[in-house]
């Protein structure tokens, strides 16, 4: 730095450290109210958007396309995803249809119940869902019932069925057409289970005329739900969450239950990433704090630095966070980090004064003129600091990546009020309490240099050559640094509502990783849909159109030939009943006459004669009255469902097909907006964690149709913006830190000694993600310009102590500018090192990076610095 502008900054912050020592009390009871004050405002009104949505600038085009189709279809967004699964097709079906009634019912919970597939309206076409062939086998598997119906029409009860069975072996000889087989062996089942005291109705609709959809016949169930959410809170999916599994618990669905529910989906990811960040955070920030304060212990050795620079530190904290919540008011998922980064950087300043200041009084000087000396000496270099980390951090701002954008904003204008705490607070706690005098580092300083400085100095030029050379190799890596543009990698992947996505991206035939397409009318949707079809990557599809009833033709006749015979046999009136308890016993004494072999239909009907003889056995033993209410329960388990579904299937012939105009409403506006717009989704036909296949399907499907959106498009615009500000964000730092520098120092040469060893520390760094595949990503791809910030620090003061106070012998390493700089690198790797362990991938990766950073930024520092000044001491400074 120019002499005169450095002793300009020197004296007038010496001058401020005398009034900051005059006025002590004055001073520190200001700093402390009012981050006392910061805090409580910050407390009461610094909220935390969990919308992954605002994370980038709403004006990118692929913004805007989300942001139409959320406008046009709002019940797509913020939703929770509900599986289950259960042991068979019944049992999840109807669990599903129990839990589907009962979270609609929960109206100031959930805006919307969708269950693809399911449902009343589904139901009632279930039939015209059925393909031709399928419809046909029904149609026949009904007509070779209609002698059982019409006899059980006739009689109506459970002697019903047991004399038509009865009639049927005793006619044949044998079971005779498979319609009888199926009988008897569901009501050998049934009467089975009734003697064990375990009952099982007999399921009339599956056995002789179920239309079940593919839907039904599915042992895995979708919901889709969407919750109120209020994103001013913490945690905006939890009280839903917490509602479904309560609701599902209480009807039998959940964990240890036979019927499993798992959680996922967009609001349910957001939720437990949160957790995962904030529980995460916390623990980093507590962690940071206590490693901080035994390196300060060990490094300082002084009880008073210790102390003073925790105030210090904890003030400026809540002074940042008062200013977060005054200028943004809501931190987002990259913003939430900044306490961590904040405590990390922050206690630079509070080192380097601190052991200036603490040299100074080793060498006996006064605690006045020490603290002036101090502000004067390294006063003038913590403000170059503070302006480079803050353009580090500012860099980001005008960037389309909002939420580091924010982050910037906040960490940038932290340094500043590190810097005027440290230059405000510091002094005015030493001027009271001063550290004492021991020249403890006066000796330290002034002994003859070590093995690794006397290496230093003596083939300075050599290591220069070897670091170069190693940077130059470790480029060569450069090509091979990759984005991680899959968000999913960002999230704990033992968490369920990952695990529960990855399960369905893996296994289901509609998987959520997709894209939408928005067409204008249907003509367009068909156009488009016609033009995607014929795409390379695409497998297939989908619009409102899939949802309605194909070959309605060739199915009418059916189903009006099912409804004729359905009316004939409804038209027969029922007679008088003979007794259940004869009917048992005529059955089983029927099935005794016949002949006894090993075919299977001989086998089925011993084993209906055991469950008739066990089932009479536990009858007799009853008394009268007993028996009499026995009867009438084995009557309703044998022909109680019958009626139902009778019933149920006259409902079902009698429905016209559905068609776009008939389409229930709820299910419609699904598909086709109220405006008119046509939702259709594209589904890829390779897989898209890919990068080039998923580049290749966005790519295809972009270059038919104009507005295209969801997950793919999303993370890749959105990754590719994250890369474009982090270019800009580097490139932007690197030139207004190098012309600040130029302005300041006034001398290329150490310029360029202060930027090296940086940039060869972000090639190394860059070098390293490669070898340890720690690809950039949407949380740590602040590192390198962040690095910038933080690196330039080190040459600032290494530089600035060998302009201005250059140790006799010119060993650098053994000053107290070595030592802050080392001492302020452990704090800073102690903070971000916390991040590494974090449980969510994202804050670990950026934890790992900006540990590697921070220790390869300071190694290239001491080594290539010290090396190179030692070379240069003797040569003339430019002008």
């Amino acid at each position: 730095m120019n002499a005169s502008i450095e002793q300009r900054i020197g004296f007038a912050l010496a001058n401020w450290t005398d009034r900051m020592a005059r006025h002590a009390v004055w001073v520190i009871l200001f700093f402390l109210l009012l981050a006392g004050a910061s805090l409580h405002y910050a407390v009461h009104h610094l909220g935390i958007n969990t919308d992954n949505s605002e994370m980038l600038d709403e004006s990118l085009p692929f913004r805007q396309t989300l942001k139409l189709y959320q406008q046009a279809f709002p019940q797509q967004s913020n939703n929770l995803l509900l599986v289950i699964d259960g042991p068979d097709a019944d049992a999840s079906y109807a669990a599903t249809q129990r839990l589907s009634q009962r979270l609609s019912e929960l109206k100031d919970d959930f805006r919307t119940v969708y269950w693809p597939g399911g449902g009343a309206f589904f139901e009632d076409q279930a039939l015209y869902y059925l393909t031709v062939d399928e419809l046909s086998q029904r149609a026949d598997r009904f007509s070779e019932s209609t002698p059982l119906l019409s006899y059980l029409q006739r009689h109506p009860s459970a002697q019903g069925l047991l004399g038509s069975l009865q009639n049927a072996v005793a006619t044949t000889g044998d079971e005779g057409a498979a319609e009888t087989q199926r009988i008897i062996a569901a009501t050998t089942l049934s009467l089975r289970a009734y003697a064990q005291d375990e009952p099982q109705p007999l399921d009339w609709q599956k056995l002789l005329f179920a239309a079940d959809t593919s839907q039904q016949s599915q042992s895995r169930q979708l919901l889709i739900v969407q919750p109120e959410l209020d994103f001013s809170n913490l945690f905006a999916a939890g009280t839903a969450i917490r509602t479904i599994r309560a609701e599902s618990h209480d009807l039998g669905i959940g964990e240890g239950q036979p019927i499993t529910l798992r959680v996922t989906g967009g609001a349910a990811l957001a939720y437990e990433e949160l957790k995962s960040v904030s529980q995460g955070m916390g623990i980093a920030a507590l962690m940071s704090l206590l490693i901080v304060v035994a390196l300060l212990w060990v490094g300082t050795g002084s009880f008073r630095i210790l102390l003073y620079s925790m105030i210090s530190l904890l003030a400026g904290l809540c002074l940042t966070a008062g200013f977060a919540a005054l200028s943004i008011g809501s931190l987002n998922l990259i913003s939430v980090a900044f306490a961590v980064l904040y405590i990390g950087l922050g206690i630079d300043f509070a080192i380097h004064y601190s052991l200036r200041y603490s040299e100074f009084r080793d060498r006996e000087m006064d605690n006045i003129g020490a603290l002036r000396e101090a502000s004067r000496d390294v006063g003038s270099a913590l403000v170059i600091c503070a302006l480079s980390t803050a353009i580090g951090f500012y860099a980001f701002i005008p960037t389309d990546f909002v939420g580091v954008s924010e982050l910037g904003l906040i960490s940038g204008t932290g340094m500043f009020i590190s810097l005027v705490v440290s230059l405000s607070l510091l002094p005015a706690l030493f001027s009271l309490s001063p550290v004492r005098m021991t020249g403890r580092l006066h000796r330290k300083v002034s002994h003859e240099p070590g093995p690794v400085a006397r290496g230093i100095r003596q083939y300075g030029q050599s290591i220069t050559v070897w670091i170069f050379i190693i940077g130059a190799i470790a480029s060569y890596t450069l090509v091979h640094a990759r984005f991680d543009y899959d968000v999913l990698n960002l999230r704990d992947q033992e968490s369920e509502s990952v695990a529960t996505y990855r399960d369905l991206l893996a296994t289901s035939e509609t998987p959520p990783w997709r894209l939408t397409v928005l067409a204008e009318s249907a003509d367009q949707a068909n156009e488009y849909r016609t033009r995607l079809e014929a795409l390379p990557s695409v497998q297939k599809v989908i619009d409102v159109q899939d949802l309605l009833p194909r070959e309605i033709e060739s199915k009418q006749d059916l189903l009006t030939k099912m409804r004729d015979q359905l009316s004939d046999i409804r038209a027969i009136e029922a007679t008088g009943e003979t007794s259940t308890m004869e009917a048992l016993r005529g059955l089983s004494k029927g099935l005794d006459i016949q002949e006894q072999s090993d075919r299977d239909q001989d086998k089925s009907q011993r084993a209906l004669q055991d469950a008739l003889e066990a089932v009479i056995q536990k009858l007799e033993a009853m008394s009268a009255e007993e028996q009499k209410k026995a009867l009438a329960e084995l009557d309703a388990l044998l022909v109680g469902a019958l009626a139902p579904a009778l019933d149920k299937l006259q409902k079902n012939l009698e429905q016209n097909p559905a068609s776009l105009d008939t389409l229930p409403l709820d299910i419609r506006k699904r598909w086709v907006s109220e405006s008119g717009i046509w939702r259709l989704m594209v589904f890829a036909k390779n897989d898209l964690s890919d990068i080039q296949e998923l580049r290749r399907f966005v790519n295809e499907v972009s270059g038919q149709v104009p507005r295209v959106t969801d997950l793919p498009i999303i993370n890749l615009a959105s990754g590719e913006a994250a890369v474009k500000a982090f270019q800009q964000a580097f490139l932007t730092a690197l030139i207004l830190i190098t012309l600040l520098l130029l302005i300041l120092l006034r001398s290329l040469r150490d310029t360029l000694l202060v930027l090296i060893p940086l940039l060869l520390a972000a090639v190394l760094t860059t070098a390293a993600s490669v070898l340890l595949d720690i690809p950039f990503n949407f949380a740590n791809i602040i590192t390198l310009p962040l690095l910038l910030g933080i690196g330039v620090d080190n040459g600032i003061h290494m530089v600035s102590r060998a302009r201005t106070a250059m140790p006799a012998d010119g060993n650098l390493l053994h000053t107290s500018t070595s030592r802050a700089v080392i001492l302020s690198a452990l704090t800073t790797v102690a903070s971000f090192g916390n991040l590494a362990f974090s449980s969510h991938p994202g804050t670990a990766s950026m934890g790992q990076l900006l540990t590697i950073g921070v220790l390869v930024t300071m190694a290239c520092t001491l080594l290539v610095l010290p090396a190179v000044l030692g070379q240069r001491q003797s040569m003339p400074r430019e002008a």
